[in-house]
C-alpha cells in the first residue's frame, strides 16, 4: 500500500522569514509555498507600461500605484505579489511584516501568462475578493491587445477593452487607452 506524500505547511510568518532569505519570489497559499515563474520581456514591458500610465494619471491624487515588489496578504489565506497594485488609503501593513506585506489594496493588476492565467482568473482572484478594500481587478493579456476589468460594483462581471478602445477604472477614477498599455 502506498502512502500519499504530505506537503509540509508553514505559517505566514515562517514564509516571510524564508522569503527574506531568497533571491526569487514565491507565493504562499494556505500554508504551501509555490515558486513564481520568471517573467518574459513582454510581461515586464506590459507591467511597466501599466505602472507608468497609472502614475501619470494618479500624480497628486489620493491613490498611489506600486509595482509588485511587496506582498499582498488576503484574509482568504494567500500571500502574493500582484504585478501592479493601487492603494487609495494609507497602506495597512500585515502585523507579521508591516513593511513587506500589505492588506488593503484598492485595485490589483495581473499580466496573464500561459502558465498562470487559470490561477490568476481562478483561485488567486477568489482570494483577492476576500480583501474588504479590493474593488477592481485588471487582467492584461500578453498574447493579444485585450484587457479585462472586473469590478466589485458590477458583481465582478468582466468588461473587455481591445485595441483602439479605452479602459475606465472607476475604483481609481482614470481612463487608459489600451494601445498605450501595448505601446
Amino acid at each position: 500500500m502506498s502512502v500519499a506524500e504530505q506537503i509540509p505547511r508553514i505559517s505566514f510568518e515562517e514564509f516571510l522569514r524564508l522569503e527574506r532569505l531568497n533571491t526569487s519570489k514565491h507565493e504562499w497559499l494556505d500554508g504551501i509555498v509555490y515558486m513564481m515563474a520568471g517573467g518574459t520581456f513582454e510581461h515586464g514591458r506590459l507591467v511597466d507600461n501599466v505602472l507608468v500610465a497609472f502614475r501619470q494619471r494618479l500624480a497628486g491624487r489620493q491613490c498611489t500605484p506600486y509595482s509588485g515588489n511587496f506582498l499582498i496578504r488576503t484574509p482568504g489565506g494567500l500571500g502574493a505579489y500582484p504585478d501592479v497594485m493601487v492603494f487609495c488609503d494609507a497602506i495597512v501593513g500585515d502585523p507579521a511584516d508591516p513593511e513587506r506585506a500589505a492588506t488593503n489594496p484598492t485595485l490589483l493588476v495581473e499580466v496573464l501568462s500561459d502558465s498562470t492565467e487559470d490561477y490568476d482568473r481562478g483561485e488567486k482572484f477568489e482570494n483577492y475578493k476576500t480583501i474588504p478594500s479590493f474593488t477592481e481587478y485588471v487582467l492584461v493579456n500578453q498574447n493579444e491587445r485585450k484587457v479585462e476589468v472586473f469590478s466589485k460594483r458590477d458583481g465582478w462581471s468582466p468588461r473587455v477593452a481591445s485595441s483602439g478602445e479605452s479602459l475606465t477604472l472607476d475604483a481609481i477614477g482614470i481612463v487608459v487607452a489600451i494601445d498605450e498599455i501595448y505601446a
